[in-house]
């Protein structure tokens, strides 16, 4: 007895489904990409400075700025590929991997039933399907790939700096000096408390509050809460929540990139000053909350 299998033509929807999106998104990079070839000079050429360099430059900017005054107080960050324009059009490039990613999953499900109904057709098609929603992801992500290497922040923490921050005697002494970024594990201070994977403890509270995308979480690894906790920790005998040090009467001047998110805030206004009540507090922000990085250069 013989026996025939019927082999069904597998169709390949992937590059059509997605074709409309990526054209679009490629025409809108060429439109992109002279600003940020500029960008990008301007990025390198600060990147390439030494490290003195890149203070008095800064320096001079915050001057220009701030006035002689205050300009100590401040630290004006070097230019940044990171406005809001290319970080939605990198959200937009996510987003098309996402649903290639979803597509390559469906075709990979439909891959292995054609492998287990042993249609070699069906397979060698599907299989060019899932080769060309590949390419789909590797086009989509060399559309900014230039913007984009510039995006993730240096893990050494080279180049990254707050500026002088003043405390301590009347006499001037620096107490306590240093540079956070928010994140667990983030380059910059790591405090006393921080443990990996760990909730942390110490001076202060957190609350729990929503960020920029909406997402809600504890903010115990946020800068200005390590920054704080560090200090008070380490340097001013304050160790757990409500213990006061009332004998410090030095100066505390905190700098910031962006506004203070509601728990960093809690921290700073109420739970620091009232652990250190004979402190003299000022909080620096570079960033007013409608402007973008650009938009300070």
């Amino acid at each position: 007895m013989t026996a025939s299998r019927k082999k069904q033509k597998v169709a390949d929807p992937v590059p059509a489904a997605f074709a409309e999106r990526l054209a679009e998104l490629r025409q809108r990079a060429a439109e992109r990409e002279p600003g940020w070839l500029a960008l990008l000079a301007e990025v390198k050429k600060a990147a390439e400075l030494s490290d003195e360099s890149l203070h008095a430059e800064g320096r001079r900017e915050a001057e220009r700025r701030y006035g002689s005054a205050s300009a100590a107080h401040f630290w004006p960050e070097p230019p940044s590929v990171r406005t809001e324009g290319e970080v939605a059009f990198a959200a937009e490039l996510d987003a098309i991997c996402v649903d290639v990613g979803d597509a390559k999953a469906a075709q990979l499900a439909r891959l292995q039933q054609a492998k287990a109904a042993a249609d070699i057709d069906a397979v060698r098609e599907l299989g060019r399907g899932l080769g060309a929603l590949h390419a789909v992801v590797g086009a989509a992500r060399a559309l900014d790939q230039p913007a984009r290497a510039l995006l993730t922040e240096d893990e050494s923490g080279a180049g990254a700096s707050s500026g002088p921050t003043l405390s301590g005697s009347a006499s001037s002494e620096t107490l306590f000096c240093e540079y956070a970024i928010s994140g667990m594990g983030a380059p910059g201070l790591r405090w006393c408390g921080e443990a990996e994977g760990q909730p942390l403890s110490g001076p202060f509270l957190p609350i729990e509050c929503a960020d920029g995308l909406g997402e809600s979480y504890l903010r115990d690894h946020d800068a200005e809460f390590k920054l704080v906790s560090e200090l008070c920790a380490r340097h001013l005998g304050v160790t757990a929540p409500g213990q006061v040090n009332r004998s410090y009467r030095g100066r505390l001047t905190l700098w910031s990139k962006k506004p203070l998110c509601a728990s960093c805030s809690g921290v700073v206004y109420r739970q620091l000053v009232a652990a250190l009540p004979g402190a003299q507090l000022e909080v620096r922000v570079d960033e007013e909350p409608d402007q973008s990085p650009r938009d300070q250069s």
